[in-house]
């Protein structure tokens, strides 16, 4: 008898366990804003680095005049111990340079105004307009500059990756790409609303981007937002079944509008408010 009983509770939590998987829909940003260079320093010392843009430098008010100002990494092929950079870089019609510092301490900055570096023991830097594929490197207090050739193999860009999908106790299933969102720029992807109807997953999904990204927030729709809301529908076999995707509000094209939905019943979808 009780060994029927132990039997009997066992089917019931398997059964209750089952009706109660945890699931939800996720949201994935992949994001490039860096820059990946393999190369050559006086044609026998391959080198790797790593940069990302940790801010602005130079004079001027506004951002779009300004240099960026890089952090990161860069090491010998034969050692693979990395040294810490920071420098900056600029290229438009009338101003062009790349400066890239070893810094003596890790504690030192560039300067602000300068975008250069007085304490450092290594320096990558180019005046050629308007290529990236070609630095001088010298040792600080020499003279004496090597050329370095780089070959690009990650360029930068503002440009994200969108992925939505469904996680199930942990674990993410079928994670797909949106590429209708390709290029932008995003700092805000929210689900609202979202539904499981006999192993069919339903969700609607806001994304902001920024309008211009690379403008540091000046100039024209520098501080502009793109705003899209998106009606999903993702079948049992972790594809999309169904979307629909409307912008309802940007800076560049001049849209401000109400997408309405149901957050009870989003399998029901999204409408523009008339």
């Amino acid at each position: 008898m009780k060994y029927c009983i132990t039997i009997l509770i066992i089917v019931i939590s398997v059964l209750s366990g089952r009706s109660q998987t945890k699931w939800e829909v996720f949201t994935e940003i992949i994001e490039h804003e860096y820059y990946i260079f393999k190369g050559l320093i006086d044609e026998k010392y391959p080198i790797k680095m790593y940069l990302t843009q940790s801010g602005f430098c130079g004079e001027g008010n506004n951002n779009r005049f300004k240099a960026k100002q890089l952090k990161g990494w860069y090491y010998y092929e034969s050692q693979k111990k990395k040294l810490p950079i920071i420098g900056s870089m600029k290229y438009d019609n009338t101003d062009y340079f790349i400066k890239l510092f070893v810094p003596q301490d890790y504690l030192d900055t560039l300067n602000s105004q300068t975008c250069s570096l007085e304490n450092y023991s290594e320096v990558f830097f180019s005046n050629n307009c308007c290529t990236i594929e070609e630095f001088e490197w010298k040792m600080n207090n020499s003279n004496q500059s090597f050329p370095v050739t780089i070959e690009i193999e990650h360029d930068f860009s503002y440009g994200s990756e969108v992925y939505i999908g469904v996680e199930l106790r942990g674990m993410k299933m079928g994670k797909i790409n949106l590429p209708e969102f390709d290029g932008y720029k995003f700092w805000e992807i929210k689900v609202l609303a979202s539904k499981e109807i006999n192993n069919e997953f339903y969700a609607i999904i806001d994304f902001h981007a920024y309008s211009n990204p690379a403008s540091g927030g000046s100039g024209y729709c520098g501080s502009g937002v793109e705003a899209f809301r998106g009606y999903f529908h993702i079948n049992n076999s972790f594809e999309i079944e169904k979307k629909e995707i409307i912008q309802f509000h940007s800076c560049y094209k001049n849209i401000f509008r109400e997408v309405e939905f149901d957050p009870d019943f989003p399998e029901k979808g999204i409408t523009v408010k008339k």
